[in-house]
C-alpha cells in the first residue's frame, strides 16, 4: 500500500501528469515563488519560539518584533500580521508557560494508515488542544470545505501519534498576509470524509501506476505549473 500525504493527493487529483512528473519520475524543477515564499515563512515562524523565553516578554510587541528584523522586507505584511495575531494571544493566555505551541512543523509517518504529513502547530490554552495551519496566500472563505479536509487528516494523525493520544477539540487557519484568523470545532464527520477520500485517491494513484496512464489536465493553474514546458512538449 502506497504512502499518501495532502501534498500528493492534491497534485494528483489537480493533474495525474504532474504527479507522475513529481513524485514517480522525480523530475526536479525550480520551485515556483510563492512556493518558496510559504516555506521560508513556515520556518521562520517555526524558528520564533526557539528565540524567546516567555519570562524575559515584559514588551511583546517591540520584543517579538526586534526578532523578526533581519527577516526579507518581502515576508513584512506576514510577519507584521503574525507578531499582531501572537501579541493579542500573549496578552490573553493566562498561564505564560504554555504559550509556546505544543508542536510545531510535527511530522508524523503513521506506517499502519500509511499517511503522512506535517502539522505546522498545536496549541494548548489550558483547557483545549487547538490545531492549526498557516496559509500565507489569498483567503478565500469559499475554499474552507477545502481546508477541513487536511485539518481532518491532520487532526486523524494527531490523535493516533504516540506523543499525544488525546482530542483535538478545535482546528483552525492563520491566513498571515490576510489577517485573518478562522477556527471552529472539530468537525468529527469530516474526518470520516477525508480517510474516505484518501482510500478513493489511493485506489485511483495504484490503478494510474498500474497501467502507466496518467492524464493531463487542462485548467487556469497550468500556467504557474513549474512542469509547464515539459508537458506542453510531450503534447506535441
Amino acid at each position: 500500500m502506497a504512502q499518501i500525504s495532502k501534498s500528493k493527493l492534491g497534485t494528483f487529483k489537480t493533474c495525474p501528469l504532474k504527479y507522475k512528473y513529481q513524485y514517480i519520475d522525480k523530475i526536479e524543477v525550480e520551485k515556483a515563488e510563492q512556493l518558496t515564499r510559504g516555506i521560508d515563512l513556515h520556518e521562520i515562524f517555526c524558528e520564533f519560539y526557539n528565540k524567546f523565553s516567555v519570562d524575559d516578554i515584559t514588551d511583546p510587541e517591540r520584543q517579538f518584533t526586534e526578532i523578526f528584523m533581519p527577516c526579507k522586507s518581502d515576508h513584512k505584511q506576514d510577519i507584521m500580521n503574525f507578531i499582531k495575531f501572537e501579541v493579542k494571544r500573549w496578552q490573553s493566555c493566562s498561564e505564560k508557560a504554555i504559550f509556546k505551541p505544543l508542536f510545531r512543523e510535527l511530522k508524523i509517518v503513521d506506517t499502519e494508515a500509511q499517511i503522512t504529513g506535517i502539522i505546522d502547530r498545536v496549541d494548548f490554552d489550558g483547557k483545549n488542544f487547538i490545531l492549526l495551519d498557516y496559509k500565507t496566500g489569498k483567503y478565500n472563505a469559499s475554499k474552507l470545505y477545502e481546508y477541513r479536509f487536511e485539518l481532518a487528516l491532520y487532526v486523524y494523525l494527531l490523535e493516533r501519534y504516540d506523543s499525544f493520544k488525546t482530542k483535538v477539540n478545535y482546528w483552525g487557519i492563520i491566513f498571515t498576509n490576510a489577517n485573518v484568523f478562522w477556527c471552529e470545532p472539530v468537525k468529527r464527520e469530516e474526518i470520516d470524509k477525508a480517510i474516505a477520500k484518501v482510500e478513493k485517491y489511493r485506489a485511483l494513484i495504484a490503478e494510474a501506476e498500474r497501467t502507466g496512464e496518467f492524464k493531463q489536465s487542462r485548467s487556469p493553474l497550468c500556467q504557474w505549473c513549474e512542469y509547464k514546458e515539459r508537458c506542453m512538449n510531450a503534447l506535441q
